[in-house]
């Protein structure tokens, strides 16, 4: 930690072993975002119609947005019990809804505070917008699904959106942090540039 509070500290400069350690917490970062989207598409939750009924229920559905989108695939088979359980879905419940920002606000923070203190350690250009990206879409990303579930037709939009910027910014700082890790820039170029 030294390190990193010392001015004009970049990745490139750590040790071997820190740079592994670093690379794998980068690498298991990019893949739980993966499976982030996987199990927002698996919650049917990527558009705001769908994010909709799944944390408000379907009744918003029955209201004019589809859960199943026309021309979205073949029908697939479910479980009577399942499809009698599907029909009365009244969206996510209170009790589910607390248990996972219970979990989210003690992880997300975490992810939040070690990414960004990789990402300032590159010499990537405008660091402060996309540590500004990944808090603001963190933060909002965390209360999305409280409003979805409270008033869709605002909360929905926020939960795709916030998601969006969260994973765009975040798997960004990943690649970037990563690239500096092991790349140290020629002396005689100009740093390298994030967009």
């Amino acid at each position: 930690m030294r390190q990193f509070a010392s001015p004009g500290f970049r990745l490139w400069n750590l040790g071997l072993e820190a740079k592994i350690i670093y690379s794998f917490f980068l690498v298991a970062s990019v893949a739980a975002l993966v499976v982030s989207v996987l199990l927002a598409e698996d919650m049917r939750a990527l558009t705001p119609e769908r994010a909709a009924a799944y944390y408000h229920g379907r009744e918003h559905a029955a209201q004019g947005a589809s859960v199943r989108p026309a021309g979205s695939g073949p029908e697939i088979a479910v479980p009577p019990d399942e499809e009698a359980r599907l029909a009365q879905d009244d969206g996510v419940s209170y009790r589910r809804l607390l248990e996972v920002t219970h979990f989210h606000l003690f992880t997300v923070p975490v992810f939040v505070l070690i990414l960004g203190h990789l990402f300032a350690a590159t010499a990537a250009r405008r660091r402060p917008v996309w540590v500004l990206a990944l808090i603001g879409s963190s933060a909002l990303h965390l209360v999305a699904p409280w409003w979805a579930r409270a008033a869709p037709a605002l909360g929905a939009p926020l939960f795709v959106l916030s998601g969006g910027v969260l994973v765009g910014s975040s798997g960004w700082m990943c690649a970037l942090s990563l690239v500096a890790l092991w790349r140290r820039p020629d002396r005689r170029s100009a740093p390298p540039s994030a967009a």
